[in-house]
């Protein structure tokens, strides 16, 4: 007889004062903190840990070690374990976990514990994408404290102190797990006492009107096609890296030329709709015809994405004289723009997605073409600053094509024949 009525929070003292059931009969017991894992006694006297869960339309069950050689918590963390390979289709003890994973294999397991229901899930896997990515090959075992550091340095720089101090704090959560459960042949914790980065005033840093006349310059004159594209969609949407990275064509609507970045990707965890102004437009409209997968920016990093444009912004900054700058200053700089154009604070916050807590921000929601108007406002002031009034198709006049054709040219790589500074007025 197994009786499965029986529910209430498992610990050592509590399994070991269950009674034993009569010769030739079974009692079942269930955890109320861990929804699956029971204790099994039987009459002969033994007490083991079972996880009983639904699996393709039947009951699975499958023993998880004895009382004797398991404690509760090793027992429940194992029980996670199996729900987890259980939900993606996988049957515990089938899946061969690799001796020496890569990082990207242990945050993946880390995940399978704790990113799926975790408030913060769809954080975490923004990290991992966006800022955990330059490790993601690399042994775990190998990835030293120097490793961590210089990370830690380069997330400051580009993003800021916050975001790095984040990213090691994840970094050291995976890793205690490893190490606590045992699950790999990983016995330190390379991000463990790393000093937290000063994160001190927020940063104020944006392309200052005398600036946005040789960071155009320079993109004009950047050889890679894609990293042009790819700085100027984020320049000109205020969208962050991450978002900007995992653009996908599915995402971009033709008809009101919108792009919707879905809930799980977006910082709020809200899907958030960005409009395209007619400059985003026409670079994805040259970027399409000659697309081969779903994403609109490819590469070789985790998932087919490309990686940080670190270096890339990097070289194109070094080509245009300006220093201090990060990728994440191009979002500030959209919405400063935007600002200095007359559009209202509450309607920047709604364009680039942040969350509004006054009451009237529940209900005033601005539709999608007052938010592609405020853009193109701000848009408009940095051409002007830039000495580049704006064509009646949007399109703005590249250095190189200034005195050529007015068709539009914007996603396409300049000759270097036709990089020749122009001649300054007077």
């Amino acid at each position: 007889m197994l009786d499965g009525g029986r529910k209430f929070k498992f610990s050592k003292p509590t399994l070991e004062a269950l009674p034993l059931p009569e010769p030739g009969k079974k009692v079942r017991y269930r955890d109320t903190k861990v929804n699956g894992l029971a204790v099994l006694v039987t009459g002969n006297g033994s007490k083991a840990f079972y996880l009983y869960r639904r699996y393709q339309g039947k009951l699975y069950e499958k023993q998880i070690g004895t009382c004797d050689d398991l404690s509760v918590e090793q027992a429940r963390r194992k029980a996670e374990e199996w729900i987890g390979q259980l939900t993606r289709g996988q049957e515990p003890g089938q899946v061969k976990r690799k001796k020496d994973p890569t990082f990207a294999e242990l945050f993946e397991w880390f995940m399978e514990i704790h990113g799926r229901k975790a408030k913060d899930g769809g954080a975490r896997r923004r990290m991992q994408f966006g800022y955990l990515e330059p490790l993601a090959r690399k042994q775990a075992i190998k990835v030293s404290r120097s490793d961590v550091i210089t990370l830690q340095e380069r997330i400051t720089e580009e993003v800021g102190a916050p975001t790095a101090n984040r990213a090691v704090g994840l970094m050291r959560a995976v890793y205690n797990q490893a190490i606590d459960r045992e699950a790999f042949n990983i016995t330190t914790n390379p991000a463990k006492k790393i000093a937290k980065a000063d994160e001190g005033r927020g940063r104020e840093r944006r392309l200052e009107h005398r600036e946005i006349g040789p960071f155009l310059d320079a993109a004009d004159a950047e050889p890679v096609p894609d990293i042009k594209d790819l700085i100027l969609v984020a320049l000109f949407t205020g969208a962050r890296r991450s978002n900007v990275l995992g653009m996908r064509w599915d995402q971009i609507d033709p008809l009101t030329q919108a792009w919707t970045i879905p809930d799980e990707d977006f910082k709020t965890g809200e899907a958030h709709i960005v409009p395209l102004p007619k400059l985003v437009q026409g670079i994805l409209e040259a970027r399409r015809t000659s697309a081969t997968g779903t994403l609109v920016f490819p590469g070789k990093g985790q998932d087919g994405k490309r990686t940080s444009p670190y270096h890339s912004l990097k070289r194109l900054l070094d080509r245009a004289g300006i220093q201090g700058f990060t990728f994440h200053d191009l979002r500030r700089t959209c919405a400063t723009y935007m600002g200095e154009a007359g559009v209202d604070q509450y309607l920047i916050k709604r364009v680039l997605g942040h969350t509004v807590a006054d009451v009237t921000g529940i209900y005033n929601r601005p539709g999608l073409e007052a938010r592609r108007e405020a853009l193109e406002k701000g848009i408009a002031l940095m051409l002007d600053k830039a000495g580049r009034p704006r064509r009646d198709d949007g399109t703005y006049p590249l250095r190189h094509d200034e005195h050529a054709s007015s068709a539009p040219r914007i996603s396409k790589p300049p000759s270097k024949n036709n990089l020749k500074p122009r001649k300054e007025a007077g």
